[in-house]
C-alpha cells in the first residue's frame, strides 16, 4: 500500500500511470475467478481518481467496480457503484457514458426484482439515447427497457419496445454511432 504523501510528491505522470495500472489490472479480472483482486485493483484506481480528480476515469472505475459485484450477484452493491459512477457523469458532463451507466442500473435493478426503478433508470436512457441521436444505444436501450416489461408480464407493452428496437436496428444496419 502507498503512502498518501508519496503519492503527492509523485509527478503527475506516475499518478496516471499507476492509475492506469490499477484500473486496467482491475477491469481485465472483473469476469475472471479472481474477484477479490479485482475489486483490490479497482480500490486503488479509485484512490488515485479521488487524489487527483479526473471525473471520467472515476467514473469509468466506478462502472467497472460495479459490473463486479453484479457479476458476483451482489446487485445492491453494483447499484451504489452505479449510482456513484452516474453522480460522477453529471459532474463531468459524460452523457455518452451516463447511457451505459443507466442501463447498467437498470439491470442491477430488474435483478433484484425492483422492476419500477428499473423502468425509470431505461427510461431516462432511452430519452439520453434520443437526445444524443444514438441509434445504437438506443436500439440497446429499448430492448434493456423491453425485458423490465417482460418481467413484469407486461407483454404488449414490451412488444411496442421490442418492436421499435429492431425497426431502428435495421433501418441503421450495421453502421455505428
Amino acid at each position: 500500500k502507498m503512502d498518501a504523501n508519496i503519492i503527492k510528491d509523485m509527478p503527475n505522470y506516475f499518478k496516471d500511470l499507476w492509475r492506469q495500472y490499477y484500473a486496467v489490472s482491475g477491469s481485465a479480472l472483473v469476469f475472471s475467478t479472481k474477484p477479490k483482486l479485482a475489486e483490490k485493483y479497482m480500490q486503488l484506481a479509485l484512490y488515485f481518481d479521488r487524489n487527483e480528480p479526473s471525473s471520467d476515469a472515476e467514473s469509468i472505475t466506478l462502472n467497472n467496480l460495479g459490473l463486479l459485484y453484479q457479476n458476483e450477484g451482489n446487485h445492491a452493491k453494483a447499484v451504489e457503484s452505479f449510482l456513484a459512477a452516474l453522480n460522477k457523469n453529471d459532474e463531468g458532463n459524460e452523457e455518452y457514458a451516463k447511457i451505459n451507466t443507466l442501463g447498467n442500473i437498470s439491470f442491477s435493478y430488474r435483478m433484484i426484482k425492483q422492476y419500477s426503478r428499473a423502468k425509470r433508470y431505461t427510461e431516462q436512457a432511452i430519452e439520453l439515447a434520443k437526445k444524443l441521436n444514438l441509434s445504437t444505444n438506443l436500439c440497446r436501450v429499448l430492448s434493456a427497457h423491453a425485458s423490465v416489461l417482460i418481467e413484469e408480464e407486461n407483454y404488449a407493452e414490451a412488444e411496442k419496445f421490442l418492436r421499435q428496437s429492431i425497426s431502428l436496428s435495421h433501418s441503421i444496419g450495421n453502421k455505428a454511432d
